[in-house]
């Protein structure tokens, strides 16, 4: 019900986490991210100018139906 895919430039100083919500449903989703190579941090969302906070390692999204997210760390 939720796609995600990691985006790196070329270079790999740069990283794009999108998530996306392909269901008609709300969905949770918790990311570990020490299975992307990343610590917890701060996370900007690029299209909403939403900042998340990891807790533990692990990012915490409620997802809309349909809903996106494009995911910085910064």
């Amino acid at each position: 019900k939720v796609f995600t895919v990691l985006r790196s430039s070329p270079e790999e100083d740069q990283h794009i986490l999108a998530v996306t919500n392909v269901s008609d449903q709300r969905q949770k989703v918790e990311i570990k991210l020490d299975d992307l190579g990343f610590a917890a941090g701060n996370w900007h969302e690029l299209l909403s100018g939403q900042h998340l906070q990891a807790e533990n390692g692990r990012l915490k999204i409620e997802l809309q139906p349909y809903d996106v997210f494009w995911l910085k760390r910064v």
